[in-house]
């Protein structure tokens, strides 16, 4: 965390691809358009590093994932616990909306992450605390203060408030939570987005990825910035079948990543730029 990250977040960010590019110094192409970071899990060395990854912004509910490894670190929330989303809701000033299909029901914790339930983690973040959240972030690296009250507790858990992440701070915050663990419901339900959720476009036979896509506020009025960040192996279903995904993250070589894409189609394009990523250290490039 440092102060530069928070102080970042309020500036616009630079068109993709407006920095160096570790691929392209080596004589390759891009992955893609962009801002991204991939770092080894076991020593977290950068092994990719491309576009303006070091300016910070709102990371939206990529911070999803440690809001959940949290509640159930303190036992704040049961392995089975469902919500029941109204759709649309309303945080102070601002008008919310979660863009899953409200046929499926009341959600629990792996399909609340894997459909990006907004609402199922604005009313779990409650139970944190502006305290116990600050914590939280704070504890994987992440530029954050303090929430003043219940309802900026619940936009800071969903990273639209009082929080600041670049590619490169997200990436270290994602190698941090997989040392920890991550809680199985955690990594469930982020390879569940990439199987059927939300990073559906992140979905590779070159590479096992578990992540969470966002759409977050970009840098300036009216612009967007697509979200991904997650972890990546190389898929071996004889020596990593996929019960022991958690395992095998801790105990073979991956990588944590995030990425960013201005513009686009939001968190769709991130996940596509962030399986490209993957695929290219998988392929040993």
């Amino acid at each position: 965390m440092t102060r530069r990250d928070w102080l970042l977040s309020a500036l616009p960010l630079l068109p993709p691809g407006g920095g160096r590019s570790l691929a392209s110094s080596r004589g390759q192409a891009d992955a893609g358009s962009g801002d991204a970071v991939a770092l080894q899990n076991a020593t977290r060395k950068p092994v990719f590093e491309q576009g303006d990854a070091r300016r910070a912004g709102l990371p939206g509910s990529t911070l999803e994932p440690f809001v959940l490894a949290a509640l159930l670190e303190r036992q704040l929330v049961k392995p089975v616990e469902w919500i029941e989303c109204p759709g649309g809701f309303r945080l102070g000033d601002r008008d919310l909306e979660c863009t899953h299909a409200r046929t499926a029901g009341p959600l629990d914790a792996v399909e609340a992450l894997a459909v990006s339930c907004n609402f199922w983690f604005a009313v779990m973040a409650k139970r944190l605390g502006p305290d116990g959240l600050l914590k939280v972030l704070r504890r994987v690296g992440l530029a954050a203060r303090r929430a003043p009250n219940e309802e900026q507790v619940c936009l800071q858990a969903l990273g639209l408030a009082h929080v600041s992440a670049s590619p490169w701070t997200l990436s270290r915050a994602y190698a941090a939570l997989l040392q920890t663990g991550p809680p199985a419901l955690v990594l469930q339900g982020m390879r569940a987005a990439v199987e059927r959720g939300t990073a559906q476009r992140a979905l590779s036979e070159r590479a096992w990825i578990a992540g969470k896509t966002d759409t977050a506020p970009g840098g300036l009025p009216g612009s967007s910035a697509g979200w991904f960040a997650g972890w990546a192996m190389r898929p071996d279903p004889a020596l990593c079948p996929p019960a022991q995904a958690a395992q095998c993250l801790h105990s073979r070589p991956s990588i944590a990543f995030a990425v960013r894409v201005v513009g686009g189609t939001g968190g769709g394009a991130a996940a596509d730029l962030g399986r490209q990523v993957a695929e290219r250290w998988a392929q040993g490039a």
